[in-house]
Order: structure tokens, then C-alpha cells, then sequence
């Protein structure tokens, strides 16, 4: 009778739970992600495919990934619990008291198979708490990221008026212009610091890299065609992304404090609660340091866009050309560049913030000290959540303005680089594709019937459709039209078909661009 009540208590538990769980992830389905204010329709990812690369540009909705995390984490919670549960029904724990009896060791040991057993569930459910207190903080960091991420796209897609600079959040468009126009300014400066990866990209946008202004013509195709705001919200997504997730290297750090904890308490006998203050210092210390990072890189922005000469035409300024020079490779790479800096800060706070919430987790759960001190343990619990509260209004501001921060020269690692490269070629092919599909309108009202039928004619459509590409795209030619639709032309007219199923291909080719292989015979209609 008892184990039937019990079964239907936990069943009707597991349904209400499910219930609001369904609820959260229905929620957070048709939560935002960048592009949900564009006017056209806009995909959740988008491949931009070239001859050399096939990358992924994908804006992730940063609250979905919240929860899938958090339900990951209760099945690994789920986990642990059913080796708590064989592990008592193997006889593990009374294993456990016959081989580390309590009266032959400086520590206190559980005395009984019942007290191990207690001692495992109360830690299963001190990191239980400590990660629910731990995605708290995370769910502050992912809203400040979307709504820092939604005024990117807004600066970027021209919802903000001139007149209206101001942000509820601290950040304005005359901060976000700076921020860009820096970003284009040192980019055009890898002309001389980063020749390789500089060569890559005219090749990609078909720029010669012979020209006299070449490095005008690239700052000319950043300004006109780089989405700054995808950039800086892709990598700010990365970085939140990797928080939520926890990295395997930050959980290595946890385990490496907790052995360290362990060692201490075996050898100094110094408790796991004399080490709360540093935890404290450290979190402190960490936001301290990414507002002076902020504060200093912001200042050194606002001071190249305003006085330096790399916004007067000169690609480097006069010390960065000085610092070149003394470069024994002019490819060499700084610490910078290599490296993922602004992660190792990111997980670093990951570590402490982790570890002050399972402090915090354990102070809530000592039934001990609320029985012996309950005012004074009252106190400190009511300190921790003043903490908590400071972190919590901290967080959002500080780590989605942090990862843009570190987004921007001198810190475009390998990473950033694939990112800024995706992003600027994937808005390159969109504008080619809508000034195509306009050139499909005059295509269609043009009468070809003057152009010749035969070899003759195809030659004569052929230069019609380049020079009609050519100069609706700026001088450039479009891959799509000459590499796909050219051999199209000149398979239907060496077939006989008339010149109106040679336009009529081109046409289609033109329209349907996204695809990588022209249409079959008989499917162009």
C-alpha cells in the first residue's frame, strides 16, 4: 500500500515538473536571435560556400540553449543519483566503513552505512543546488547578451534614428559607429601587419591585390557590405555559449581546487569555508578587471577614431609601423592573435563563480550550523545572497560588453577571423543574389531576337549577361554567372534549342543562385 501511495506522489511530481518543463522550452522556442528584425525572412543558418572554405554562419537563440543545458544537467543529476542508489544496494558504503573506520583517522569519518549514505546524497544535492544557483547567473548573462545582441542589430539594419542615441543599457549609436568604423580602420591596416590573410581576402572579394588604391577598395567593400553588428554578436554568442556549456577545461580547474581544498584540510586541517573570502576576492577581482579592460580598450577606440592618423588615409599608425619593423616576421603572430584570450578570463570567472555557488549551496544545507548559529548563520546566508544579488546586476552588462570588446583588433584570433571572413562573404553573396534576381525583371522585358541564333547568338547573350552582371555588381563578375550558367547556355544552344530556353535558363540560374548546381534540361519552367 505504501510503495503503490509513494508511486503515484512521485508519478504526479514527475508530471508537474514535466509540465512546466514543457512550458520553459515552448517559451524559449520563440525567443530571440539575431536577424529576427530584419524585414525579409530571415533562415536560422546560412552556408556561404567558396572554393576554398565551407563555413557556417549560425545565430543561436542563447535562451534555448540555457535550458537544453539545464535539462541536460538534470539527467546528469538523474545519473548520480541511480549510482547513489546501486552503490547502496551493492554494499558499497558498508565497504566504505569497514575499510576507513572512523576511530583510525585524524578525519572524521561517517560511522555507519547509513551515514555514507546521507554523506552522498547531501553532496548529490549540493551540486544540484550549487548548478541551479550557477545558471541563475547565467540566465542574468544570456538576457543582457540578447538584449546587447538586438541593439546591434538594430544599429546594423538602421532601426535607430539619428536623433535617438541613448540606450536603457549604457550603449548608444555613436558608440557602436566608433566601434565599427575602428574595426574597418585596423582590418585595412592588415595590408601591412597580416599580408597572408589580407592576400586571402581581396582574392575572395575580387580585389587585385596589384592595384594602386587596393587598400581603399577594401575599406570601401567593409563599410558597404560588412554586417558589424552579426560579427560582434556572433562572437559575443560564442563566448556565452561556452559559459552555459562549461567547458571540459573548467570543470578540470573545479576539480583541480577541490583536490587542493582536500590536501589542505588533510594536512593543515584548514576547512573548505576559511578558503570563502579569496572565492569572494577572485569573482570581484575578475569583474574588476574585465570593467578596466572595457573601460581601456573603449578610451584607446575613441582615441584612434579621434585623433590618430589611421582614419586619414595612412594604413598603420606611425607606432604600429614602428612595432613591424622590430618584428623579425612581419607574420608573426602576438599572444593575441594565437590565443583565445578573452576565454581564459571568461573561464576563469566560471571557476569561482561555480565555486562560490557551491559555498553558498553548503552554507544554505548545514543543518548543523542552523541549529548551533542560526543568527550568525543567518547572517552569512544573508550575505551570500546580497552577493549574489551584486553579481546578478553585474553580469549582464559586464561579460556580453567584454566578449565585444575582445572581438575587436588586436584580439582577432583564428576564430574571430573565420567569423569575420563568413560574415563578410555571406552578405556579399546576399547582395549579389537580390541585384541578380533585379536583373531577371530587364532579362525577361528584353527582346533577343536581335542577338543572333547559333553559336553567334549564344556568344552575343553570353557578353549580354556578363555586362549586365558586371555593372549591376560594381565592375566584379558573379561565380554563379560565369561558372554556371555559361556552360548552360552553351549546352541548350549547341543542342538546337532556341534563344527564348537560353534566356529562360540564365534566368532561372540567376533566380535560384542559392543552389551550387545549374538546373537539369526540362525543369527550368
Amino acid at each position: 500500500f505504501l510503495e503503490v501511495m509513494v508511486t503515484i506522489l512521485m508519478l504526479w511530481l514527475a508530471l508537474a515538473f514535466e509540465a512546466v518543463w514543457h512550458y520553459v522550452g515552448h517559451d524559449v522556442k520563440s525567443s530571440y536571435q539575431y536577424g529576427k528584425l530584419k524585414s525579409s525572412t530571415t533562415r536560422e543558418e546560412v552556408h556561404h560556400h567558396d572554393r576554398d572554405h565551407h563555413h557556417s554562419v549560425s545565430h543561436v537563440q542563447l535562451a534555448t540553449e540555457l535550458v537544453n543545458r539545464a535539462g541536460a544537467e538534470f539527467m546528469t543529476l538523474g545519473f548520480l543519483a541511480s549510482i547513489i542508489f546501486a552503490a547502496s544496494n551493492a554494499g558499497a558504503f558498508e565497504w566504505c566503513v569497514a575499510s576507513f573506520p572512523p576511530t583510525t583517522s585524524k578525519i572524521k569519518m561517517p560511522k555507519t552505512e547509513a551515514d555514507w549514505l546521507h554523506l552522498a546524497e547531501f553532496v548529490h544535492f549540493q551540486l544540484f543546488l550549487a548548478m541551479l544557483l550557477y545558471f541563475f547567473l547565467m540566465a542574468r548573462v544570456v538576457k543582457g547578451s540578447v538584449e546587447r545582441i538586438k541593439f546591434w542589430e538594430e544599429c546594423s539594419e538602421g532601426h535607430i534614428k539619428e536623433g535617438q542615441l541613448s540606450h536603457p543599457m549604457g550603449w548608444d549609436l555613436a558608440v557602436y559607429r566608433c566601434w565599427r568604423e575602428y574595426f574597418i580602420t585596423k582590418m585595412v591596416s592588415w595590408q601591412v601587419k597580416r599580408p597572408s590573410l589580407f592576400k586571402e581576402l581581396l582574392e575572395k572579394l575580387d580585389i587585385d591585390d596589384e592595384a594602386p588604391d587596393v587598400s581603399p577598395q577594401f575599406k570601401d567593400v567593409l563599410t558597404k557590405e560588412f554586417e558589424f553588428g552579426a560579427y560582434l554578436a556572433l562572437c559575443v554568442a560564442s563566448g556565452v555559449t561556452d559559459s552555459i556549456q562549461v567547458h571540459p577545461l573548467t570543470w578540470f580547474m573545479v576539480l583541480l581546487v577541490f583536490a587542493f581544498y582536500a590536501l589542505m584540510n588533510w594536512y593543515a586541517e584548514i576547512p573548505m569555508s576559511a578558503w570563502t573570502p579569496g572565492i569572494i576576492a577572485t569573482v570581484i577581482g575578475c569583474l574588476l578587471a574585465m570593467w578596466a579592460i572595457i573601460a581601456r580598450k573603449r578610451r584607446f577606440v575613441e582615441h584612434v577614431i579621434l585623433n590618430d592618423d589611421a582614419t586619414q588615409g595612412h594604413v598603420v599608425t606611425q607606432r604600429e609601423a614602428s612595432n613591424i619593423s622590430n618584428r623579425s616576421d612581419p607574420e608573426q603572430k602576438r599572444f593575441h592573435e594565437r590565443h583565445h584570450t578573452e576565454l581564459i578570463m571568461l573561464r576563469g570567472l566560471q571557476v569561482v563563480v561555480f565555486l562560490l555557488s557551491y559555498e553558498w549551496a553548503r552554507m544554505l544545507l548545514d543543518l548543523h550550523d542552523w541549529q548551533m548559529h542560526p543568527g550568525m548563520h543567518a547572517l552569512y546566508c544573508g550575505l551570500f545572497f546580497l552577493l549574489f544579488l551584486v553579481l546578478a546586476a553585474a553580469v549582464p552588462s559586464a561579460v556580453p560588453m567584454f566578449l565585444g570588446i575582445m572581438a575587436l583588433p588586436p584580439y582577432v584570433h583564428h576564430s574571430n577571423f573565420a567569423t569575420f571572413r563568413s560574415v563578410l562573404l555571406k552578405n556579399r553573396s546576399e547582395n549579389e543574389i537580390q541585384v541578380l534576381r533585379k536583373l531577371t525583371t530587364n532579362l525577361k522585358s528584353r527582346d533577343i531576337s536581335r542577338l543572333g541564333s547559333g553559336s553567334e547568338g549564344m556568344e552575343n547573350l553570353e557578353s549580354m549577361l556578363k555586362t549586365m552582371t558586371s555593372a549591376a555588381l560594381g565592375g566584379r563578375s558573379h561565380d554563379l554567372l560565369s561558372v554556371g550558367s555559361m556552360p548552360c547556355v552553351r549546352e541548350w544552344t549547341e543542342e538546337g534549342d532556341s534563344l527564348d530556353a537560353v534566356q529562360e535558363c540564365a534566368v532561372a540560374i540567376a533566380v535560384e543562385s542559392d543552389s551550387e548546381e545549374p538546373p537539369a534540361k526540362g525543369g527550368v519552367a
